[in-house]
Formats: structure tokens, C-alpha cells, sequence
């Protein structure tokens, strides 16, 4: 019987990020790379000859966790239909999926012992001048949301650095204040306000 054909590297990268994640939820610092290994289906000294150092391995994970790669391209690809309340609904869904996952590590890395992995905090501003997380996303919002620009009444990077905001505030359980704003709900207050519409 022929051998499967090897992983090619950043594949393999990937993989062991991918099955290194859940272990860090679960456990924090306290995952084993041989979890790591089990979990991605390897041989553990795999996992050394692509991340040195467990340390490595733990960096790795909250690099790719930070990435905003997968949401810009979520919010690139939105098709270019229906209402401006659909799109914000849209925009926001990917946010809150977005912080959630954000949201879950960095709970699991705050509640790690002081002695365990050294979390290192990602700069609010590159030194050499390349655009930060936020920055990525904020462009893919306004490019999201150029079809409605007409519609919008402040310029299109103004309304997404304010729908960012708004995401922020109505997703982080301590500002949210035990309110319930799921996407479809805080998209319409966005739009048409708190005024009860009167329509017939």
C-alpha cells in the first residue's frame, strides 16, 4: 500500500494551529504539544520541526487568532444586493463572530498562571507604518458598504470605523450591560434609530 503523500508545509502549520486552539480554550497554557499531536493527528516530534518551542507554537496560535485575513475576505466577498439594514446585519454577523473568537482565547490566556506561556500583547500601531487589525477591517467594511454610499450620511471610512465601535460595544458582555443585541436588531437601530416607525 503507497504512503499518502507528505502535507505540504504551511499545510501542516496550519493543522497544528488548528488543533492547537481548542486545547489553549480549554486549558490555557496547560495544553501538552503530545494533545497537540493526537488532536492533529501527528507524530509529536512533528510538531518541533515546525514550531521550535511550545512558546512558539502558543504565539503562533494567537497570531492566527488576531489575523483579520478570514473576516476581511468574508466582508469582501458579501454579495452586492439587498438593503442597507441587510448589509450592516451582514457586516455585523461576521464582527460578532469575529470578536467572539477574539474573545475566547484571550479569556483562556488572561486566566493563565503568571509562571506558565508569556503572552505578548500585539502593538496597538505597527512602527514600520503597515495597517493594524483594525485598519484591515475598517477597509473591508467600507468596501462592504460602497454600494450603499449614497444612502449613508457621513463618508464610508467614518461609518465603518462607527460600526466597528458599535459592534464592540454591543458584543463585549461588560458594556452590553445584560441587553441582547443580536446583528438583525442592533443593524435596524443603526439605521432607523430608537423612533418606533408609525407606517401603516
Amino acid at each position: 500500500m503507497s504512503r499518502a503523500a507528505p502535507m505540504p508545509p504551511e499545510e501542516r502549520r496550519r493543522a497544528i494551529i488548528a488543533a492547537a486552539r481548542p486545547l489553549l480554550v480549554a486549558n490555557g497554557g496547560g495544553f501538552t504539544t503530545k494533545q497537540v499531536a493526537e488532536a492533529a493527528g501527528i507524530a509529536e516530534g512533528t510538531i518541533f520541526r515546525v514550531f521550535p518551542t511550545k512558546q512558539a507554537l502558543f504565539d503562533a496560535v494567537i497570531a492566527d487568532v488576531l489575523d483579520p485575513t478570514r473576516t476581511t475576505r468574508a466582508l469582501r466577498a458579501l454579495p452586492e444586493h439587498g438593503s442597507l439594514v441587510e448589509r450592516i446585519t451582514a457586516i455585523l454577523a461576521l464582527l460578532y463572530s469575529d470578536m467572539d473568537t477574539v474573545e475566547e482565547v484571550f479569556m483562556a490566556v488572561h486566566a493563565m498562571p503568571s509562571d506558565d506561556l508569556t503572552p505578548h500583547k500585539p502593538p496597538m500601531k505597527n512602527c514600520d507604518g503597515r495597517p493594524t487589525r483594525s485598519d484591515d477591517l475598517r477597509a473591508a467594511m467600507a468596501v462592504a458598504l460602497a454600494p450603499w454610499a449614497d444612502e449613508l450620511s457621513v463618508p464610508l471610512e467614518q461609518a465603518a470605523a462607527w460600526l466597528r465601535s458599535v459592534a464592540m460595544a454591543t458584543s463585549h458582555p461588560f458594556l452590553k450591560q445584560g441587553a441582547d443585541f443580536p446583528p438583525e436588531l442592533a443593524a435596524r437601530l443603526l439605521v432607523h434609530g430608537l423612533e418606533r416607525d408609525h407606517a401603516c
